[in-house]
Order: structure tokens, then sequence, then C-alpha cells
């Protein structure tokens, strides 16, 4: 008898502690499509119902239509304060295309929509090599020093708008934390009225072309661990 799979929190052991990565709402792990190496752990998230039915029925508590990965790096990479702007600017270069392309090829991807936060970089892109979906959400979150990256691949038939699937990255990204997140949060004491800064878009030409050409030089920890 096939065992029902159901939501589970998984916790990964990394180099500066433990990363929890939960799935969204309506998403279960695919046990058969995930891979734990020495170097990161990836994990493909699906349709509970379709997990369970062999793609026959869906869940419709799901709030994204389509598949949603999470890669975390296992040793710590983000050394620097600046780290975050460096991997940005890294992002939007024909270099970091290239990386973020199915295919390699630089002349078939564009960024479409690109915002920062204080802990994250968050993506849409538009690549004509992909097979699954043309348009990817993606982030890069900076877990207790470690690389964690989000994608969100929507079905075809999906009708969620280009701004409800960048909201729905935003959140989810915000579910995954570190052990040493949580006991921060269970020790802080709230201040009333206190907001989140919001997320600022951050262009290429903000930072402009000196800027890019020094700091690219130390980026050579991303390109084997852009998932």
């Amino acid at each position: 008898m096939k065992r029902t799979v159901v939501p589970k929190t998984e916790i990964i052991h990394v180099e500066t502690g433990s990363i929890n990565v939960s799935p969204p709402p309506g998403f279960c792990i695919d046990g058969d499509a995930g891979k734990n190496t020495d170097a990161s752990v990836f994990i493909i998230f699906a349709n509970c119902g379709y997990i369970n039915s062999n793609g026959r029925r869906a869940n419709r508590n799901a709030g994204f239509n389509g598949l949603v990965t999470t890669s975390v790096a296992k040793t710590a990479v983000f050394k620097n304060t600046d780290d975050l702007d460096v991997m940005s600017d890294y992002l939007s270069s024909a270099e970091g295309l290239k990386s973020l392309s199915t295919s390699g090829n630089t002349n078939n991807i564009s960024v479409i929509d690109k915002r920062q936060t204080a802990d994250g970089v968050f993506l849409q892109l538009q690549d004509q090599d992909a097979t699954l979906s043309k348009t990817v959400w993606k982030s890069f979150l900076n877990r207790s020093e470690h690389l964690v990256t989000v994608t969100l691949l929507q079905n075809e038939n999906a009708e969620i708008e280009p701004e409800q699937a960048m909201q729905f990255l935003q959140s989810y990204s915000e579910t995954i934390v570190s052990s040493s997140d949580q006991a921060s949060q269970i020790n802080d004491v709230a201040i009333p009225n206190s907001e989140p800064s919001p997320p600022v878009a951050v262009t290429q030409q903000e930072r402009g072309p000196v800027y890019q050409k020094n700091k690219l030089k130390k980026v050579g920890f991303l390109r084997r661990l852009l998932l």
C-alpha cells in the first residue's frame, strides 16, 4: 500500500547549525527528486494532491500552481557585510545570467523584475530555453551566512499574476529560517509599531560599471552554488 505523503519541515544541518525548510501551503516534498551531497541539499516541493494521486488530483489549498525548489549550501559563503550586494550585481551580469539560464545562452534570458531586502535578492526571469516554465522566479537568501536558493516554476495553465507570484516567493522565503534566527526571535522583545523595511528594487545602472568590475572578483563561490 502506498504511503500518503504529508507536509513536513526538513531540518538541514549546515556549517553554522541548522536551517529549517518547510513546504509552502498545500505542498509536499517529492522524495524521489531531491538530492543531498556534501556541498548542498536540493529539495523539490510539489502539490501534495498530485504526489499522492500520481498526478490525477490537485490539492486546491496550494497557494501556487507549479513546482517550488529549495537549495541550501552546507558551507557558509556570506563572510562580508557587502556580499549580498556583490551577489545582486553578479546576478545581473552576463556571467550571472549564464549561470541562471537553462541552456547557458545569455541571449535567451532576461531579468524582468529584481528586488533586494536586507537578507535576500528576488528575481523574475524570462528564460526562452526553459521547458516547464518560460517565466521563473528565484530568491537568493542569506540564512546565517549560508546561501539558500528558492525557485518557483509555474505550470503552463496557471493564472497567477507576476506580482502575486513575486509576493508568494517573498512570503515563502521568510519561512525558511536558521536555528540562530529562531533563537533570536524567541529572545527579542517586540517593539510597538515597528515594521520591516520594504523590498527595494535595485537596478544595474544604480551601482555603475566600476562597482561591478571590482566586486565581481569575489563571486567565485556562486558559480557552483546557483541551482
